[in-house]
């Protein structure tokens, strides 16, 4: 007699069939199994993505282990927070009316959506390209508005009204970067085109430690209330461990695409020890400061080449990428049909020219390039953000 078992994956349900002599399978037993294997495959069923580790990128559950942490972290600060907002806005008080606690409500939301508006409107294209560092000024960003909900009874009635519209701008940038950042993380984690179920997850994720942290907060706050002066003090623990598991959570990330925090790493290795770095390196190594002086000016507008370059050596050419350095900074033009690989050689080129105390390495870019695929970075996806100008021809007139 044949004899065939069914296992379900998820629940360990196993049950035993046998074929009788009409040929046709019957159920001869079945039996529910407990064991600490099926647990976990229940757990990972409701709080990770369908198919892991192999839908996911490989960084994706040393992320989400910080990740889970600084959630956890900020939901302890938060409702600190919001326990100073609402005193700042008269609870508690009797000489406080609902109308003025509204009212002041209702302006912080205001002041927190038009900076949500003029942030998207100026930073937005950022936020895919360094997404890092973007991330990380979300979170620092959204313990300082934090910070300030918290200090809100200490400023006095008159003062609360400007304090918490500082806050509640703080809180609506964070709102955009954080989203937005989040957003580009899960494209890069999900593998399998399964972004919406690694979203899922991530929800019940978040979901599960606000949970914990809703029942740590119910009892920690009436207990807080007869010790005051340990607020402050937890606050600061928290905030703490918060930008801590941001930061490792960040820099555990292995994007093999190139924007210019990583090529900068590169080339610099590259320059010193004639080495490429791996793509593990090369995002460990990434840099999350934020420059305000950019020596390279990718995708220049046309107007830096105007009095620099005469426009018939662009016409005679017809390049993809026009490059010329003055006093130190590289402008780059960028024809409209230009590639991410163009882009990348050019950006190569133009900070050799700049940095690189070797002459002889100002003409490797074509060698680095063929390295940089060598060792698996994309140099085929775009990644380097630009000024956002192009050109193209058209009749023989030049518009950007």
């Amino acid at each position: 007699m044949t004899f065939i078992e069914e296992y379900h994956v998820n629940d360990k349900n196993v049950r035993l069939y046998s074929k009788n002599v009409d040929g046709y399978l019957t159920e001869t037993s079945s039996s529910y199994l407990i064991s600490p294997s099926s647990l976990w495959a229940k757990i990972r069923s409701v709080f990770l993505p369908e198919g892991y580790p192999d839908s996911v990128s490989s960084d994706y559950i040393y992320y989400q282990g910080w990740d889970t942490a600084q959630a956890f972290a900020s939901s302890i600060s938060g409702s600190l927070a919001t326990s100073a907002v609402l005193k700042g806005v008269g609870v508690g008080d009797e000489t406080a009316t609902p109308l003025a606690a509204s009212i002041t409500w209702l302006l912080r939301d205001g002041c927190g959506m038009i900076g949500r508006i003029l942030f998207a409107a100026r930073f937005g294209t950022q936020l895919d390209y360094d997404c890092k560092k973007w991330r990380l000024f979300a979170d620092v960003l959204n313990d300082l508005a934090m910070l300030i909900e918290i200090l809100t009874p200490k400023f006095g009635k008159e003062y609360t009204l400007p304090v918490l519209c500082c806050a509640s701008v703080s809180r609506s940038l964070v709102g955009v970067a954080g989203g937005a950042t989040k957003a580009a993380v899960a494209q890069h984690q999900a593998k399998s085109g399964n972004m919406a179920d690694l979203n899922a997850k991530d929800g019940s994720q978040e979901t599960m430690v606000n949970l914990i942290a809703l029942l740590i907060n119910l009892t920690m706050l009436p207990w807080l209330s007869s010790y005051p002066g340990l607020v402050f003090p937890i606050f600061l623990l928290m905030t703490c461990l918060h930008i801590f598991a941001n930061y490792k959570a960040v820099t555990s990330l292995e994007f093999s695409t190139l924007n210019q925090g990583r090529l900068n790493s590169i080339l610099e290795c590259y320059e010193n020890t004639g080495q490429i770095l791996s793509i593990p390196e090369g995002n460990i190594k990434e840099k999350l400061r934020f420059s305000f002086r950019n020596r390279i000016r990718l995708g220049a507008s046309l107007h830096h080449f105007t009095s620099l370059l005469g426009f018939d050596s662009i016409l005679a050419q017809d390049p993809r990428t026009v490059s010329i350095k003055v006093k130190g900074t590289s402008f780059i033009l960028l024809n409209e049909k230009a590639l991410p690989r163009d882009v990348i050689k050019v950006y190569i080129e133009a900070w050799m020219s700049i940095f690189s105390q070797d002459k002889q390495k100002e003409n490797d870019s074509k060698k680095i390039l063929e390295k940089l695929e060598e060792v698996g970075w994309s140099v085929n996806q775009r990644a380097l953000q630009t000024e956002g100008y192009t050109f193209k021809f058209k009749q023989h007139l030049h518009e950007e």
